[in-house]
């Protein structure tokens, strides 16, 4: 069973809902709702947890909205944001892809473009400290000193 499949289960306990806007309640005493959400400045997209048979699971709240709406997600599938913002999670804005079919949507490059950084050039000399004379990676003084 994924992990998508034991929060669902925990679901139908009536302890969480989730909306069309990709939004997921946790509902209290039976009718106080609070919604689940991300700190401001958060990096990472929000999960939602449960206990299921005594253990804790945890579920990334995109794939859950997934899982609710159109079935399991299959092996081998990902999640994609179409509008490349991680914490949208409307149904509308989800897309299940192959992992090529992601990396290829996350990874184009127009053609001639290098992905990686130019190296630096290591021709030219390296910085000197106007105090001491010291070039940094020889030995001697420190700097400043």
């Amino acid at each position: 069973m994924t992990k998508e499949e034991k929060i669902l289960h925990i679901m139908k306990g009536g302890s969480l809902h989730i909306d069309r806007e990709g939004r997921v309640w946790r509902i209290v005493n039976n009718h106080e709702k609070y919604e689940i959400k991300t700190f401001p400045g958060a990096v990472e997209p929000p999960r939602v947890s449960g206990v299921y048979q005594g253990k804790q699971t945890r579920c990334l709240i995109y794939r859950l909205v997934w899982a609710y709406f159109n079935g399991p997600i299959l092996e081998g599938k990902v999640i994609h944001h179409i509008d490349g913002n991680r914490f949208n999670n409307h149904i509308d804005n989800l897309v299940c892809v192959t992992i090529q079919e992601h990396v290829a949507l996350h990874y184009k490059k127009p053609r001639g473009v290098a992905m990686r950084k130019p190296k630096t050039d290591r021709t030219q000399a390296a910085p000197v400290n106007r105090k001491s004379g010291h070039k940094p990676g020889k030995g001697g003084r420190r700097w400043g000193t």
